[in-house]
């Protein structure tokens, strides 16, 4: 039991060490400002398809040069983590079976017990009825025994030893039962106490990165503005799915009815076991996107863009469990499914937007994954051909499947969402006063909620000489429920760096990350 506890907090405690973005973070600039697009932040155009069209000047070409690369960290351990880990060792502090080892030797002293009141009661109803009693030396011990008959001693003696074997079987069913109610309502404890860790302990990472010199947007004679861009990116999830602990024998203690029961019973018989496992969740995705968009109507003080984008995924989706009770090592590190992509699907989705552009206001709207494209992550519980660790680890799965706690067969959708974003600006937009708020909340491949609210300040520098500055708040509406202050600068108008940092919460969930990108002067 130790042991298991031991390894469970140290496992706790490295996972704790780590925190993370989701993958539906946005990336660059758009860390600020959200789902506005502003046509001085090149990054901001892979929010909304139909922002592409500001980006671009008359006819010609607009590029990008490295990035931006993405990092982040999210975390959530739930309040008062180490609080609950020190109670875990407390629960577990007395070794409650090694209790049993005691019964047999305060037996002794009950059957003493048993003995003189058995042989005093003998000896006071045999003078009451006219006899003499003296001191008897029986098993080197003096007992108040009748002096002058040899049937009275015997019968006395037959008495006592009757007296003292009931009374320690009584004793004995009584301390056993004590024993296996200690041992129960520590069972309860630690249970209890790893519902509440399993809830609210995860840590996820990832990271994002645009192909060099993407995204790339052409704007014809026409004015119609094709873009192409890819990226790629990762993330992974660990989290405690907190099986109850079990004790395999406990209930043989009811079978002990006696000091020769006892003394027979194997004690090391009594096995603590749980299936609670950290378990892993990862997706890895290699995107190409091509966009267009082209204005539709325009009048002296406005204009109406339209845009679409398909978006080709080439995603892997896979899962790792690892059972804290198990001593041995699977044969795939941790590095290795990180990292690898065995499995991969291909699916397509759509994004449409539109923005209604003016000299000192904008709006826009995009609908994200129309077509809601679906993926399969690699399904759990096929044992055949595997032995040692990972054969354990897969029937682990199973049970835990049984149980509830995870599912063997899972897929993943990429669910439509609508994001509205408005904005005061300057008519440059080199000043801008943004917000933005997606219409409902989804699930990102590792199945945390977002539905992201964004509010933003942000100032273009018309010259190199100068940075440009950013700064606002986003809030995550579900799932973590985590607040950000984001800021960013633009230096020499040519090199972003996005950062947002996100306190504790009464979750216990803390994050931060961080993007930086270098684009060519526009």
């Amino acid at each position: 039991m130790n042991k298991f506890l031991a390894t469970l907090c140290i496992s706790i405690a490295s996972s704790s060490a780590v925190a993370s973005m989701a993958i539906y973070q946005p990336i660059g600039s758009s860390t600020v400002l959200g789902g506005y697009g502003n046509r001085h932040a090149l990054s901001t155009s892979l929010s909304n398809p139909a922002a592409a069209y500001l980006m671009a000047n008359l006819q010609g070409f607009r590029v990008n040069f490295l990035g931006p690369l993405s990092i982040g960290l999210e975390a959530g351990a739930g309040p008062d983590l180490g609080d609950r880990v020190d109670a875990l060792e407390a629960t577990v502090d007395g070794d409650f079976p090694s209790g049993l080892d005691t019964i047999e030797a305060d037996a002794e002293a009950v059957a003493l017990d048993a003995i003189y009141n058995s042989t005093e009661t003998y000896a006071d109803a045999y003078v009451a009825g006219g006899g003499s009693v003296s001191l008897q030396d029986y098993n080197g011990v003096n007992y108040r025994l009748p002096d002058d008959s040899s049937a009275a001693l015997n019968a006395a003696i037959a008495q006592a030893e009757a007296d003292a074997t009931a009374a320690t079987d009584e004793f004995v069913v009584d301390k056993v039962a004590e024993v296996k109610a200690e041992i129960e309502d520590l069972i309860n404890q630690t249970n209890s106490l790893l519902d509440e860790v399993g809830e609210t302990t995860f840590v996820k990472f990832s990271t994002s990165v645009q192909a060099p010199f993407l995204p790339l947007i052409y704007k014809t004679r026409r004015r119609g503005v094709f873009m192409i861009d890819a990226s790629a990116s990762i993330v992974g999830r660990a989290s405690i799915l907190a099986d109850n602990l079990t004790v395999t024998g406990l209930d043989d203690l009811d079978s002990i009815t006696s000091v020769e029961d006892l003394a027979a019973f194997d004690i090391d018989g009594l096995d603590y076991s749980s299936d609670m496992s950290v378990y892993m969740k990862r997706a890895s995705d290699y995107h190409f996107s091509i966009g267009y968009s082209e204005m539709v109507s325009r009048t002296e003080s406005s204009a109406v863009i339209y845009g679409g984008r398909l978006n080709f995924h080439k995603l892997s989706l896979d899962r790792k469990l690892t059972v804290l009770t198990e001593d041995g090592d699977s044969s795939v590190s941790y590095g290795d499914y990180f990292l690898s992509r065995d499995v991969v699907e291909e699916n397509i989705g759509l994004d449409l937007g539109v923005i209604l552009a003016s000299k000192y206001y904008q709006m826009g709207a995009t609908i994200s994954n129309i077509n809601e494209p679906e993926f399969d992550y690699i399904p759990l519980g096929d044992c055949a051909g595997l032995s040692g660790t990972d054969l354990n680890t897969c029937n682990a799965a199973i049970r835990l499947a049984d149980k509830g706690y995870l599912s063997l067969k899972e897929s993943y959708k990429m669910k439509a969402q609508m994001t509205l974003d408005f904005a005061l600006k300057s008519k440059d937009q080199a000043f801008s006063l943004a917000t933005s708020f997606d219409a409902n909340s989804i699930k990102d491949p590792l199945g945390d909620k977002y539905q992201w609210a964004t509010a933003s300040i942000s100032f273009f520098s018309p010259t190199a000489l100068f940075p440009g500055i950013r700064a606002g708040y986003r809030k995550n509406m579900v799932g973590s429920e985590l607040s950000y202050i984001t800021a960013g600068v633009t230096i020499g108008r040519r090199l972003d760096i996005d950062i947002a940092y996100a306190a504790e919460n009464d979750q216990g969930a803390s994050g931060t990350y961080f993007s930086i990108g270098y684009g060519f002067m526009f």
